[in-house]
Protein backbone atom coordinates (compact mmCIF):
# COMPACT_ATOMS: atom_id res chain seq x y z
CA UNK A 1 0.00 0.00 0.00
CA UNK A 2 2.20 2.45 0.78
CA UNK A 3 4.20 1.51 -2.32
CA UNK A 4 1.05 2.39 -4.00
CA UNK A 5 1.09 5.70 -2.32
CA UNK A 6 4.40 6.66 -3.38
CA UNK A 7 3.78 6.47 -6.99
CA UNK A 8 0.84 7.64 -7.32
CA UNK A 9 2.69 10.86 -5.35
CA UNK A 10 5.62 10.46 -8.26
CA UNK A 11 2.58 10.16 -10.82
CA UNK A 12 0.62 13.52 -9.43
CA UNK A 13 4.65 15.24 -9.38
CA UNK A 14 4.88 14.88 -13.14
CA UNK A 15 1.33 15.70 -14.16
CA UNK A 16 2.37 19.03 -12.25
CA UNK A 17 5.71 19.30 -13.53
CA UNK A 18 4.78 18.59 -17.01
CA UNK A 19 1.35 20.83 -17.03
CA UNK A 20 1.58 23.67 -19.54
CA UNK A 21 0.27 26.79 -17.40
CA UNK A 22 3.25 26.11 -15.11
CA UNK A 23 6.56 26.50 -15.94
CA UNK A 24 10.52 26.68 -14.12
CA UNK A 25 11.70 29.12 -16.31
CA UNK A 26 10.29 32.04 -18.35
CA UNK A 27 9.25 30.94 -22.14
CA UNK A 28 9.48 33.54 -24.44
CA UNK A 29 6.54 34.51 -26.35
CA UNK A 30 6.87 34.23 -30.68
CA UNK A 31 6.83 37.52 -32.03
CA UNK A 32 6.40 39.22 -28.84
CA UNK A 33 9.09 41.95 -30.02
CA UNK A 34 8.45 41.92 -33.62
CA UNK A 35 8.78 45.51 -34.88
CA UNK A 36 5.48 45.34 -36.68
CA UNK A 37 3.57 43.80 -33.97
CA UNK A 38 5.42 46.58 -31.49
CA UNK A 39 4.00 49.48 -34.08
CA UNK A 40 0.55 48.24 -34.14
CA UNK A 41 0.66 48.26 -30.37
CA UNK A 42 1.66 51.78 -30.14
CA UNK A 43 -0.72 52.66 -32.46
CA UNK A 44 -3.74 51.15 -30.57
CA UNK A 45 -2.22 52.86 -27.40
CA UNK A 46 -2.25 56.08 -29.22
CA UNK A 47 -6.11 55.47 -29.90
CA UNK A 48 -5.71 54.20 -33.50
CA UNK A 49 -7.53 51.26 -32.73
CA UNK A 50 -9.43 50.27 -35.30
CA UNK A 51 -6.87 49.84 -38.28
CA UNK A 52 -4.32 48.51 -36.09
CA UNK A 53 -6.71 45.72 -34.98
CA UNK A 54 -6.98 44.46 -38.67
CA UNK A 55 -3.50 44.32 -39.00
CA UNK A 56 -3.04 42.74 -35.45
CA UNK A 57 -6.28 40.26 -37.41
CA UNK A 58 -4.05 39.53 -40.46
CA UNK A 59 -1.30 38.83 -38.30
CA UNK A 60 -3.02 36.50 -36.38
CA UNK A 61 -4.07 34.92 -39.26
CA UNK A 62 -0.53 33.86 -40.31
CA UNK A 63 0.17 32.60 -37.57
CA UNK A 64 1.33 35.37 -35.13
CA UNK A 65 1.59 33.75 -31.66
CA UNK A 66 1.82 37.18 -29.93
CA UNK A 67 -0.96 38.79 -32.18
CA UNK A 68 -3.15 35.68 -31.61
CA UNK A 69 -2.85 36.31 -27.29
CA UNK A 70 -3.28 39.82 -27.79
CA UNK A 71 -6.43 39.94 -29.81
CA UNK A 72 -7.63 36.36 -27.68
CA UNK A 73 -7.34 38.31 -24.61
CA UNK A 74 -8.83 42.05 -25.77
CA UNK A 75 -12.32 39.75 -26.91
CA UNK A 76 -12.24 37.59 -24.76
CA UNK A 77 -11.48 39.21 -20.71
CA UNK A 78 -11.40 43.07 -21.97
CA UNK A 79 -13.99 44.08 -23.67
CA UNK A 80 -14.57 47.77 -21.99
CA UNK A 81 -11.39 48.62 -24.72
CA UNK A 82 -13.55 47.20 -28.00
CA UNK A 83 -16.33 49.82 -27.07
CA UNK A 84 -15.42 51.59 -30.44
CA UNK A 85 -16.13 48.37 -32.64
CA UNK A 86 -19.25 47.48 -34.37
CA UNK A 87 -19.88 43.62 -33.98
CA UNK A 88 -18.73 43.05 -37.09
CA UNK A 89 -15.49 44.26 -36.18
CA UNK A 90 -15.32 42.66 -32.78
CA UNK A 91 -16.19 39.45 -34.77
CA UNK A 92 -13.58 40.07 -37.28
CA UNK A 93 -10.82 39.57 -34.07
CA UNK A 94 -12.04 36.10 -33.82
CA UNK A 95 -10.32 33.03 -35.36
CA UNK A 96 -11.80 32.19 -38.33
CA UNK A 97 -14.48 29.77 -38.71
CA UNK A 98 -13.70 25.99 -39.42
CA UNK A 99 -16.76 24.17 -41.18
CA UNK A 100 -19.81 24.71 -39.30
CA UNK A 101 -18.13 25.59 -36.01
CA UNK A 102 -18.72 29.31 -34.81
CA UNK A 103 -15.38 31.49 -35.30
CA UNK A 104 -13.54 30.76 -31.47
CA UNK A 105 -10.94 32.69 -29.62
CA UNK A 106 -7.77 32.91 -30.42
CA UNK A 107 -6.92 31.97 -27.28
CA UNK A 108 -8.29 28.34 -27.80
CA UNK A 109 -5.95 27.97 -30.90
CA UNK A 110 -3.19 29.30 -28.94
CA UNK A 111 -3.02 27.72 -26.24
CA UNK A 112 -1.10 24.58 -26.68
CA UNK A 113 1.73 27.10 -28.07
CA UNK A 114 2.80 29.21 -24.72
CA UNK A 115 1.75 29.03 -21.12
CA UNK A 116 0.03 32.35 -20.99
CA UNK A 117 -2.36 31.38 -23.79
CA UNK A 118 -3.08 28.27 -21.72
CA UNK A 119 -3.76 30.01 -18.39
CA UNK A 120 -6.00 32.71 -20.41
CA UNK A 121 -7.93 30.24 -21.45
CA UNK A 122 -8.69 27.76 -18.93
CA UNK A 123 -9.30 31.04 -16.64
CA UNK A 124 -13.42 29.84 -16.04
CA UNK A 125 -12.51 26.04 -16.61
CA UNK A 126 -13.07 24.68 -12.88
CA UNK A 127 -10.52 22.06 -12.87
CA UNK A 128 -7.36 24.47 -14.37
CA UNK A 129 -8.84 27.91 -12.85
CA UNK A 130 -5.99 28.08 -9.72
CA UNK A 131 -3.39 26.73 -11.70
CA UNK A 132 -4.03 29.68 -14.55
CA UNK A 133 -4.20 32.20 -11.65
CA UNK A 134 -0.83 30.93 -9.94
CA UNK A 135 0.21 31.50 -13.48
CA UNK A 136 -0.84 35.36 -13.64
CA UNK A 137 0.80 35.63 -9.73
CA UNK A 138 3.93 34.51 -10.78
CA UNK A 139 4.15 36.85 -13.87
CA UNK A 140 2.48 40.06 -13.15
CA UNK A 141 -0.55 39.86 -14.71
CA UNK A 142 -2.56 42.22 -12.55
CA UNK A 143 -5.43 42.96 -14.72
CA UNK A 144 -6.26 38.49 -14.51
CA UNK A 145 -5.20 38.27 -11.03
CA UNK A 146 -8.57 40.50 -10.46
CA UNK A 147 -10.40 38.46 -12.12
CA UNK A 148 -9.30 35.56 -10.54
CA UNK A 149 -9.65 36.75 -6.75
CA UNK A 150 -13.51 38.28 -7.81
CA UNK A 151 -13.84 34.29 -8.91
CA UNK A 152 -12.02 32.88 -5.51
CA UNK A 153 -14.39 35.91 -3.51
CA UNK A 154 -17.56 34.55 -5.13
CA UNK A 155 -16.70 30.87 -4.57
CA UNK A 156 -15.80 31.79 -1.31
CA UNK A 157 -12.68 29.74 -1.97
CA UNK A 158 -10.26 30.92 1.56
CA UNK A 159 -8.08 27.99 1.01
CA UNK A 160 -6.70 29.39 -2.27
CA UNK A 161 -6.94 33.23 -0.89
CA UNK A 162 -5.04 32.47 2.28
CA UNK A 163 -2.54 30.18 -0.41
CA UNK A 164 -1.61 33.33 -2.11
CA UNK A 165 -1.74 35.17 0.57
CA UNK A 166 0.61 33.48 2.85
CA UNK A 167 2.84 33.99 -0.79
CA UNK A 168 2.71 37.68 -0.44
CA UNK A 169 1.12 37.56 -3.61
CA UNK A 170 -1.53 39.68 -2.78
CA UNK A 171 -1.52 43.18 -4.24
CA UNK A 172 -2.30 45.97 -1.68
CA UNK A 173 -5.13 46.98 -2.61
CA UNK A 174 -6.78 43.81 -2.51
CA UNK A 175 -5.45 43.22 0.76
CA UNK A 176 -8.24 45.12 3.01
CA UNK A 177 -10.26 42.72 1.45
CA UNK A 178 -8.70 39.61 2.03
CA UNK A 179 -7.76 41.40 5.64
CA UNK A 180 -11.97 41.15 5.87
CA UNK A 181 -12.00 37.05 5.33
CA UNK A 182 -9.04 36.34 7.07
CA UNK A 183 -10.34 37.69 9.95
CA UNK A 184 -13.89 36.09 9.57
CA UNK A 185 -12.09 32.94 9.34
CA UNK A 186 -10.18 33.63 12.32
CA UNK A 187 -13.02 34.01 14.51
CA UNK A 188 -14.53 30.97 12.91
CA UNK A 189 -11.24 29.17 13.46
CA UNK A 190 -11.54 29.65 17.14
CA UNK A 191 -14.81 28.15 17.54
CA UNK A 192 -14.28 25.05 15.76
CA UNK A 193 -12.12 22.05 16.08
CA UNK A 194 -11.57 21.19 12.37
CA UNK A 195 -8.17 21.40 10.50
CA UNK A 196 -6.49 24.91 10.31
CA UNK A 197 -8.96 27.41 8.27
CA UNK A 198 -6.03 30.05 7.94
CA UNK A 199 -1.93 28.94 7.33
CA UNK A 200 -0.43 28.75 10.77
CA UNK A 201 -3.59 29.12 12.48
CA UNK A 202 -5.69 32.43 14.03
CA UNK A 203 -3.04 33.21 16.18
CA UNK A 204 -0.13 32.92 13.02
CA UNK A 205 2.47 35.24 11.44
CA UNK A 206 -0.14 35.96 8.04
CA UNK A 207 -3.40 36.12 10.60
CA UNK A 208 -1.35 39.04 12.64
CA UNK A 209 0.17 40.30 9.54
CA UNK A 210 -3.13 40.92 8.20
CA UNK A 211 -4.53 42.29 11.66
CA UNK A 212 -3.15 45.35 11.01
CA UNK A 213 -4.85 46.20 8.29
CA UNK A 214 -8.30 48.09 8.27
CA UNK A 215 -11.18 45.95 6.26
CA UNK A 216 -14.78 47.32 5.84
CA UNK A 217 -16.36 45.30 8.18
CA UNK A 218 -14.26 46.14 11.13
CA UNK A 219 -13.89 49.99 10.55
CA UNK A 220 -16.36 52.82 10.15
CA UNK A 221 -13.97 54.70 8.17
CA UNK A 222 -13.52 51.38 5.62
CA UNK A 223 -17.36 50.78 5.67
CA UNK A 224 -17.61 54.60 3.97
CA UNK A 225 -15.54 53.56 1.50
CA UNK A 226 -17.55 50.68 0.36
CA UNK A 227 -20.89 52.45 1.25
CA UNK A 228 -19.72 56.18 -0.36
CA UNK A 229 -22.19 57.76 1.51
CA UNK A 230 -24.92 55.95 0.34
CA UNK A 231 -27.90 55.86 2.32
CA UNK A 232 -28.05 52.98 4.64
CA UNK A 233 -30.85 51.65 2.59
CA UNK A 234 -28.78 51.82 -0.50
CA UNK A 235 -28.66 47.49 -1.04
CA UNK A 236 -32.44 47.45 -0.49
CA UNK A 237 -33.11 50.23 -2.43
CA UNK A 238 -31.04 49.29 -5.34
CA UNK A 239 -32.51 45.93 -5.21
CA UNK A 240 -35.83 47.28 -6.01
CA UNK A 241 -35.05 49.29 -8.60
CA UNK A 242 -34.64 52.50 -6.58
CA UNK A 243 -31.54 55.02 -6.73
CA UNK A 244 -30.06 56.54 -3.63
CA UNK A 245 -30.50 59.77 -2.92
CA UNK A 246 -26.95 60.48 -4.79
CA UNK A 247 -24.63 62.96 -4.76
CA UNK A 248 -26.74 64.11 -2.05
CA UNK A 249 -26.08 62.33 0.61
CA UNK A 250 -22.11 63.32 0.59
CA UNK A 251 -23.06 67.40 -0.03
CA UNK A 252 -25.34 67.63 2.45
CA UNK A 253 -23.03 65.74 5.15
CA UNK A 254 -19.52 67.80 5.95
CA UNK A 255 -18.08 65.81 7.92
CA UNK A 256 -18.76 62.90 5.75
CA UNK A 257 -17.42 64.76 2.75
CA UNK A 258 -13.97 65.57 4.54
CA UNK A 259 -13.57 62.12 5.35
CA UNK A 260 -14.16 61.31 1.86
CA UNK A 261 -11.68 63.72 0.75
CA UNK A 262 -8.98 62.57 3.03
CA UNK A 263 -9.80 58.77 2.03
CA UNK A 264 -9.42 60.01 -1.40
CA UNK A 265 -6.26 61.35 -1.26
CA UNK A 266 -4.60 58.58 0.75
CA UNK A 267 -6.42 55.29 -0.11
CA UNK A 268 -4.11 52.86 -1.66
CA UNK A 269 -7.32 51.29 -3.87
CA UNK A 270 -7.79 54.62 -5.18
CA UNK A 271 -4.08 55.39 -6.49
CA UNK A 272 -5.43 54.16 -10.33
CA UNK A 273 -8.60 56.68 -9.96
CA UNK A 274 -6.26 59.47 -8.40
CA UNK A 275 -3.74 59.30 -11.41
CA UNK A 276 -6.47 59.02 -14.00
CA UNK A 277 -8.25 62.57 -12.50
CA UNK A 278 -5.20 63.89 -12.20
CA UNK A 279 -4.74 63.46 -16.14
CA UNK A 280 -8.59 64.60 -17.06
CA UNK A 281 -9.37 66.80 -14.43
CA UNK A 282 -5.91 68.48 -12.92
CA UNK A 283 -7.09 71.23 -11.57
CA UNK A 284 -9.75 69.33 -9.31
CA UNK A 285 -8.70 65.68 -9.11
CA UNK A 286 -9.81 64.93 -5.08
CA UNK A 287 -13.20 66.34 -6.08
CA UNK A 288 -13.28 64.12 -9.27
CA UNK A 289 -12.02 61.08 -7.72
CA UNK A 290 -14.89 61.22 -5.30
CA UNK A 291 -17.35 61.69 -7.83
CA UNK A 292 -15.80 59.18 -9.86
CA UNK A 293 -15.81 56.55 -6.84
CA UNK A 294 -19.53 57.57 -5.89
CA UNK A 295 -20.24 57.00 -9.49
CA UNK A 296 -19.16 53.23 -9.45
CA UNK A 297 -21.03 50.17 -8.42
CA UNK A 298 -18.44 47.16 -8.05
CA UNK A 299 -15.44 48.91 -7.52
CA UNK A 300 -13.44 46.45 -6.98
CA UNK A 301 -14.51 44.99 -10.82
CA UNK A 302 -13.55 48.53 -11.89
CA UNK A 303 -10.23 48.86 -10.43
CA UNK A 304 -8.21 46.09 -12.01
CA UNK A 305 -9.88 47.39 -15.45
CA UNK A 306 -7.54 50.28 -14.66
CA UNK A 307 -4.79 47.35 -15.32
CA UNK A 308 -3.17 46.69 -18.77
CA UNK A 309 -4.90 44.07 -19.83
CA UNK A 310 -2.34 41.98 -20.57
CA UNK A 311 1.39 42.94 -18.85
CA UNK A 312 3.42 40.36 -21.35
CA UNK A 313 3.36 42.90 -24.27
CA UNK A 314 2.08 46.29 -22.67
CA UNK A 315 3.00 47.64 -19.22
CA UNK A 316 0.41 49.01 -16.77
CA UNK A 317 2.37 52.46 -16.54
CA UNK A 318 2.55 52.66 -20.03
CA UNK A 319 -1.29 52.07 -20.28
CA UNK A 320 -2.81 54.67 -18.02
CA UNK A 321 -0.51 57.32 -19.66
CA UNK A 322 -1.81 56.15 -23.24
CA UNK A 323 -4.74 58.00 -25.14
CA UNK A 324 -6.44 54.56 -25.19
CA UNK A 325 -6.56 54.36 -21.09
CA UNK A 326 -8.67 57.48 -21.04
CA UNK A 327 -11.20 56.65 -23.58
CA UNK A 328 -11.28 52.70 -22.17
CA UNK A 329 -12.15 54.30 -18.97
CA UNK A 330 -14.76 56.89 -19.92
CA UNK A 331 -16.80 53.79 -21.67
CA UNK A 332 -16.20 51.78 -19.18
CA UNK A 333 -17.74 54.00 -16.77
CA UNK A 334 -20.82 54.66 -19.00
CA UNK A 335 -21.51 51.30 -18.58
CA UNK A 336 -22.93 52.42 -14.91
CA UNK A 337 -26.80 53.04 -15.31
CA UNK A 338 -26.47 56.22 -13.44
CA UNK A 339 -26.72 59.96 -15.57
CA UNK A 340 -23.20 61.56 -15.80
CA UNK A 341 -25.36 64.37 -14.76
CA UNK A 342 -26.03 63.26 -11.20
CA UNK A 343 -21.96 63.68 -10.67
CA UNK A 344 -21.86 67.33 -11.72
CA UNK A 345 -22.58 68.72 -8.07
CA UNK A 346 -19.38 66.85 -7.12
CA UNK A 347 -17.69 67.45 -9.92
CA UNK A 348 -18.15 69.40 -13.02
CA UNK A 349 -15.22 68.59 -14.89
CA UNK A 350 -15.79 64.69 -14.36
CA UNK A 351 -19.70 65.06 -15.57
CA UNK A 352 -17.83 67.09 -18.78
CA UNK A 353 -15.37 63.65 -19.19
CA UNK A 354 -18.14 61.39 -19.26
CA UNK A 355 -19.81 63.52 -21.55
CA UNK A 356 -17.14 64.11 -24.17
CA UNK A 357 -16.58 62.80 -27.27
CA UNK A 358 -13.36 60.64 -28.57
Amino acid sequence: MNFMKQILVIFCVLIFTLSPSIQAQEIKIDGANDPTFRSLLKDWLNGDEKPALRDLADLAQNGHLAAQIFLGQLSGYAPHTLFDLSREERLALRAPKKGRKLGKSWLSVAQDRHPLAWALSNTYHEENYREALTYFMNHGETYMQGHGYIKLLNKSDWATIFHFAEKGQVNAALKPWVAMYLRSSALLQQHQSTDDIIPGGANGPLAQEYALIDAPIFSETEQEFVDWGRPSNFLSGHKNGKHPTYPASILQDAPLHQRLMHLAQTDVRLAPVRDLCERVCPEEPIPCTIALKAYVIGYTQFWHETHSPIEAFISTSDYRASARYTKDMRHRLLRSNRSPEESRPLSLCFANYLHAAD
